[in-house]
């Protein structure tokens, strides 16, 4: 119990943080298509990454995975992947910096 309880005071945060730097790419929309057209992309990004890291967090506990991987491959990966959106943002968009 207590490592569950540990992993989700720990986790919480940095997710939230990725997730609002995540937002920042996938918001972008034409401005014809009207400003609502990525709010269905945005829920299910937050409901993916949530699912995952619900699984990730129950791989752990059941010792599905090595201890020094703990919870945090899961977010790396998001990382890496919020890098990639923000490189391919930068060059598919021109004009924005």
């Amino acid at each position: 119990v207590v490592v569950v309880v540990v992993v989700v005071v720990v986790t919480l945060p940095f997710a939230s943080l990725l997730l609002g730097f995540l937002a920042i790419p996938v918001s972008y929309c034409i401005p014809k298509k009207g400003k609502y057209a990525k709010v269905l992309l945005g829920a299910a990004v937050y409901f993916l990454y949530f699912i995952g890291m619900s699984i990730t967090n129950k791989m752990y506990v059941l010792e599905y995975t090595p201890g020094f991987f703990g919870v945090w491959w899961f977010h790396f990966i998001a990382a890496l992947l919020l890098i990639y959106f923000y490189y391919n943002d930068e060059t598919s968009i021109r004009g924005r910096a």
